[in-house]
């Protein structure tokens, strides 16, 4: 397993198209060229059609994924704002590839069997999966839903497009064709593995509480207490500078109630915006749905939040001697992170290359992020996904 990722700002198709695979080719060394998963910046759409046409018929015709995004990353830097064009390509041997694209519709509609049917896979044969929706145009986590219980079990990572603000201007990439609206992915299945890591830029304050009261997005009781009184005692507990960021950026964690009597560290809650009290019902609500007997922990969300958890996230993946040296990261941050969040250009692929080598590494800034807590695949906020590729070793 080979990965090559290259940037080129040139201004024509025909200098991107030199500069994307003669990069391509220095990196992977003649190899064939199995993937390539394209990130373009928002002023390549009219001529993208070409670009991809052209690049296919230099790299002998690989299948080709990709997406607009407003930002960019590439092995050591994130262009923010996008410029130019990233390619990640790959010499997958002993790898299945199977590229896909439907219409926003056929997502929303679609069946676990009808994706099984369409992909030709089953779960048995552990697929892992890249998606890349368009934000105006599908129901993004009846989406994930489906596809969890179409391949249970199976990594599936991915962002949301971004670099436009109206239905109709962002693009999708699957082969030779160019989509404004749908979702297009690639499965990937054989002598490959995905290892997720899902840091969704916040940290716990307070201890991990049960819900004993709830409706809906509604939280009524905490621990057999009114939530209100919970979270002024926990609120009179906490420093001075957790109150400040707690009244700037909060959010709870949340835990299922099916997960009762397992322990819960970083990366095992699912982060939800707070949205506020409602003091003549006595609730607290959250920006998910809550059932009694999940657990519930107060976070908050800030820079400094972020890059603890990215870095003990990364920490954990690098102490094992399976996980420490990935072939690629593909990276899928959110917008709102990046310089204007931690103040300092680079931030993630920094920690990335910092903790785990110098893994090939590109992506983008998306409208929102996929990735899985827990097993069930999520959309996110504020989140860096990262998709970790290692061979299995078959080969």
């Amino acid at each position: 397993m080979q990965w090559s990722t290259t940037h080129t700002d040139a201004s024509s198709v025909t200098d991107a198209v030199a500069d994307l695979a003669s990069g391509i080719e220095a990196d992977l060394e003649g190899s064939a060229v199995h993937l390539v998963m394209l990130f373009v910046a928002p002023q390549w759409h009219n001529a993208l059609p070409s670009l991809v046409a052209e690049l296919r018929r230099r790299v002998g015709g690989a299948p080709v994924i990709g997406c607009s995004g407003a930002g960019l990353a590439a092995n050591e830097h994130e262009l923010e704002p996008a410029t130019g064009v990233v390619a990640m390509a790959a010499h997958l041997p002993d790898v299945g590839v199977v590229p896909f694209s439907i219409s926003g519709l056929e997502a929303s509609e679609r069946t676990a069997e009808q994706w099984r049917s369409e992909l030709d896979l089953i779960p048995e044969q552990q697929p892992v999966f890249i998606v890349l929706p368009e934000p105006f145009s599908v129901d993004i986590q009846p989406l994930m839903d489906v596809l969890d219980a179409a391949f249970p079990g199976c990594p599936k990572l991915g962002g949301l497009a971004s670099g436009g603000r109206t239905p109709g201007s962002h693009r999708l990439i699957c082969g030779d064709d160019v989509f404004a609206s749908g979702v297009v992915g690639v499965a990937l299945f054989g002598d490959v593995r995905l290892v997720p890591v899902v840091a969704q830029a916040a940290r716990p304050v307070g201890p991990v509480m049960e819900v004993t009261a709830a409706t809906g997005q509604a939280i009524q009781e905490l621990d057999g207490k009114p939530v209100v009184q919970v979270l002024e005692t926990l609120f009179a507990s906490l420093s001075q500078e957790d109150r400040r960021s707690f009244q700037s950026s909060a959010a709870v964690g949340l835990a299922p109630a099916s997960d009762q009597g397992e322990s819960l560290r970083v990366g095992d809650f699912l982060i939800r915006d707070l949205l506020g009290f409602n003091r003549t019902e006595g609730s607290l609500m959250v920006a998910a749905r809550v059932g009694v007997g999940d657990r519930l922990q107060l976070q908050v969300r800030d820079a400094a939040s972020a890059d603890q958890e990215l870095r003990e996230l990364l920490d954990r993946v690098a102490r094992h001697p399976g996980t420490a040296e990935p072939a690629a990261a593909l990276m899928f941050s959110c917008l709102g992170r990046g310089a204007r969040f931690f103040g300092l250009p680079h931030h993630d692929v920094s920690l990335v290359r910092s903790k785990l080598g110098s893994p090939s590494i590109g992506g983008f800034f998306c409208n929102g992020e996929l990735g899985p807590v827990r097993g069930r695949t999520w959309t996110h906020g504020y989140t860096c996904a990262l998709a970790l590729m290692y061979p299995r070793g078959w080969s």
